[in-house]
C-alpha cells in the first residue's frame, strides 16, 4: 500500500456500505505506540479451529493465513469488523475464489472500485460470524462458537478479561461509550485506521490540522484531526469502567453528512478504530455478540 494514502473506512448502519479514505502528505504522527501484556497461557482446547498471523501497518493490517485453493499462493487481506462481506478487491482479482484455511475452503466474491490500491480484499463478519476470536499483538487465535472457550472466555482467559456492554445491529457490532454520563453506542471497527469522535470531546485536545476523507459517492470531506489525553471511557457488564489515554481521533463526521437525512442521525458518530483496538489484547464472540478486553494493558485502565 503506497504510503501517502491512509485508508479510513467506517461502516454504518445502513443499506450502504461507507468506505472513507484520506491522504497524508507524510506518515500521520502521534500515533501511540502499541504495548500490551498479555495472559500467561493462550488455551488450544477442543474447539480450535486454527491461527491468522497479523502484519501491523501505521495504517491498517492484513491476515496472513488464506491460500489460494488452487495454486496455494498466499492471499494476505484487510481484517475490517466494519465490513459484512468478505471479499476480493476486482483491480487484483479477475474472477470469485476459493480460498482454504484451516483445511476448510471459502467462496469470496471479487468486487471493484472499493478497496485502495495495495490492499487485495477483505476478511469481513461473514467470515467469523459462528466463531469467537482472541486478537492479541500479531496473532489472531479463532475457535468454534459453540466451544467452551467462546461460552466461558474467562475461565479461559482469566477475569482480567473483562467484558464490555456490547449491542449488535445486523453485521454490526457497538460497545457503549460513556461521556458526562451520557451513552454513546460506538461502532467497533478494525477497517477504520483511525477512531472518530465528535469535535467537543475534549475541548482541551492537541489539534494536529485536517485530514481529507473521501466517502463512497466522490465527495470529499476536510475533518480535523486531534490528540487527546482522553479518557474514552466504556462500561463493562462488570459494572466498572475502561478508560483509554493518549490517543488521536477525527472529529465531527455525522450521518447527515453522509447524505443519510433521518433526523435522529444528525449527531456525530462514535468509531473505535484501529489506533486503539490493537492496543489491547481483545477477545470477540461474533455469535454471542460480545467483546471483552483484556485490562492489564499499557495505556488503560
Amino acid at each position: 500500500m503506497p504510503k501517502s494514502q491512509l485508508y479510513q473506512k467506517t461502516s454504518l448502519v445502513t443499506a450502504l456500505s461507507l468506505i472513507f479514505f484520506f491522504v497524508c502528505v507524510f506518515h500521520c504522527a502521534n500515533q501511540t505506540k502499541v504495548h500490551t501484556q498479555t495472559p500467561n497461557n493462550i488455551p488450544i482446547p477442543s474447539g480450535y479451529i486454527g491461527t491468522f498471523y497479523v502484519q501491523n501497518f501505521e495504517t491498517h493490517m492484513l491476515l496472513h493465513g488464506l491460500l489460494n485453493s488452487e495454486t496455494k499462493e498466499s492471499i494476505p487481506l484487510l481484517l475490517d469488523t466494519g465490513s459484512d462481506l468478505s471479499f476480493l478487491a476486482g483491480e487484483t482479482h479477475v474472477s470469485d475464489k476459493k480460498l482454504l484455511w484451516a483445511e476448510k475452503t471459502y467462496k469470496f466474491p471479487v468486487k471493484t472500485g472499493i478497496l485502495p490500491a495495495g490492499i487485495e480484499g477483505i476478511v469481513g463478519h461473514d467470515f467469523f460470524q459462528h466463531t469467537c476470536i482472541w486478537w492479541e499483538k500479531n496473532q489472531i487465535t479463532v475457535y468454534d462458537a459453540d466451544s467452551e472457550v467462546c461460552s466461558e472466555p474467562l475461565a479461559f482467559f482469566s477475569t482480567s478479561l473483562k467484558l464490555l456492554e456490547t449491542r449488535r445491529f445486523e453485521s454490526f457490532y457497538y460497545i457503549k461509550a460513556v461521556k458526562n454520563r451520557v451513552t454513546h453506542w460506538t461502532l467497533v471497527d478494525s477497517g477504520s485506521s483511525l477512531t472518530f469522535l465528535p469535535l467537543e470531546f475534549d475541548p482541551d485536545s492537541e489539534a494536529l490540522g485536517n485530514k481529507k476523507v473521501y466517502p463512497a459517492g466522490g465527495k470529499v470531506f476536510e475533518l480535523p484531526h486531534f490528540q487527546t489525553k482522553g479518557p474514552l471511557e466504556f462500561a463493562t457488564v462488570q459494572g466498572n469502567l475502561i478508560s483509554f489515554f493518549d490517543f488521536s481521533f477525527l472529529g465531527g463526521i455525522s450521518l447527515e453528512q453522509l447524505q443519510i437525512t433521518k433526523d435522529k442521525d444528525r449527531e456525530a458518530v462514535w468509531v473505535i478504530g484501529l489506533n486503539l483496538l490493537r492496543r489491547v489484547p481483545i477477545f470477540w464472540d461474533f455469535k454471542r455478540s460480545r467483546i471483552g478486553i483484556y485490562a492489564q494493558t499499557d495505556g488503560i485502565h
